[in-house]
Parts: C-alpha cells; structure tokens; sequence
C-alpha cells in the first residue's frame, strides 16, 4: 500500500510505502514522476525464501520502460515452453515463441531477488526502504486522511497524505480497516516449493505441470548444471 503527497516541503507527508514487488514497483514509478515516497517494510529482513518465481512478458517490458531489465535478465532463467500433463500424460505444449514481444518467454526469479533489484533500483531516487516499520492504523474523515507509522523503537510517527493506495491485496490492513469487502471466492489451496538438485532428460528451457483429480505439482528448471559435487 502507499499514500501519496503532493507537497515535497512537508517532510511529514511524505507518501509511506509498504515493500514487496508491487509496492516496490509503484514507488519506482512515483519516483520517476518525480513524486517522494517513503518506503515501508515492517518485516525486518528480506524473505530468503523463493516465494513467486515467474515474471511475465508484460512484466519485462514495464522494466524496460524504467531501464532495469537488465540485470533481471542476466539473473533470471528465460522458460520457453510450457508442457500440461493430466494423469501421467503430456496433453498440452504451450510454445512462447510466437507472442508479439521482445521477451516471449516466462522469466523464473526468486521473489527474493526481484525485491532486491527493485529496492536497488529506488535508491539511486534517494529512496531506501525502512524496515520493521508497520502502518498500524488509518482513518478518513472530513479533514482528510491520517495515517499511523510503527517504529522498531516503539514511536509512533503521525502522517496526514493525500492519498492512500493499498497494494498488500484483500488481506492486507488498510482493507480491512476501511471495511471495503472484497467480491471473489477463496480457493483454500496449500503450496510447498522447494529447490531441489535433480537431473533430467528435459530441456531446461522448458518447464512442466503435471495435474490429477486431487492436486497439481509443477517441475521448474533454474538453469544451472548439476554438479558431481551435488549429485
């Protein structure tokens, strides 16, 4: 989520911005319009953990616009194809070659990794994100927004921003807060994702999900060779 003033010579209103990719990327895009942010993370460290991997065509060209693809590509492994499995048998080859873009693939990255680049990417606007600061409160009334800022210390800082975006998702605090209720259905759905050193006769510029009555796994190569050492 992020709240947004447009008034650079009050410190105090400065919009506050909660991290991860998507609060992360609309802070890059206020900050090339030459809008000030502050970004927001209460998580104290950044996520080691995989989490989502796979960056979308779209995604990359949005990149490019703000001249940061680069380093995305030479990090993250570039899947062409795309193989269905149902009940043991391959029923569908999804070829990427054809869509109408410069980067007609799925891009694999750790979510990890995307943030990492995106903070690195802000701070050359002078933007850092400040960790185990958490929003803990937000009200609108007649006088316009206010927003409560948690530090680690304890302090409560008090900001009153024209605007307040949230990008945290329907499960997110200022959602809640502002009761909007959310139209959809939830799918109660367990993942576990590992990294696994394994071999393959696959090519690793193909990855592949495999789907039954009960549940569905997907198989994901990295890219990387496996070593002697590994196996």
């Amino acid at each position: 989520m992020f709240a947004l003033k447009l008034n650079p010579n009050d410190k105090l209103d400065v919009p506050p911005v909660l991290g991860g990719p998507t609060g992360l990327s609309a802070a890059m895009s206020l900050s090339r319009a030459h809008v000030l942010v502050r970004l927001i993370d209460k998580a104290r460290e950044l996520s080691s953990y995989s989490r989502a991997i796979g960056i979308q065509a779209r995604t990359l060209e949005l990149f490019e616009q703000h001249r940061i693809v680069k380093p995305f590509l030479e990090l993250g492994h570039r899947a062409r194809v795309a193989n269905l499995y149902s009940n043991g048998q391959r029923f569908t080859r999804l070829d990427f070659d054809p869509l109408q873009t410069r980067y007609p693939y799925l891009l694999f990255l750790d979510q990890s990794e995307t943030e990492r680049l995106l903070a690195t990417h802000l701070e050359e606007f002078g933007v850092q994100v400040e960790r185990g600061v958490e929003l803990v409160d937000v009200t609108q009334g007649s006088a316009g927004l206010q927003a409560t800022l948690r530090h680690p210390n304890g302090r409560d800082e008090l900001l009153h921003p024209s605007y307040l975006i949230t990008a945290g998702g329907a499960y997110s605090f200022v959602w809640h807060r502002l009761d909007v209720g959310f139209d959809g259905k939830t799918f109660e759905q367990t993942f576990l994702l590992a990294d696994l050193q394994a071999e393959s006769d696959w090519s690793d510029d193909e990855f592949h999900i495999f789907a039954s009555g009960e549940d569905l796994a997907a198989l994901v190569s990295d890219g990387q060779p496996t070593r002697a050492s590994d196996r």
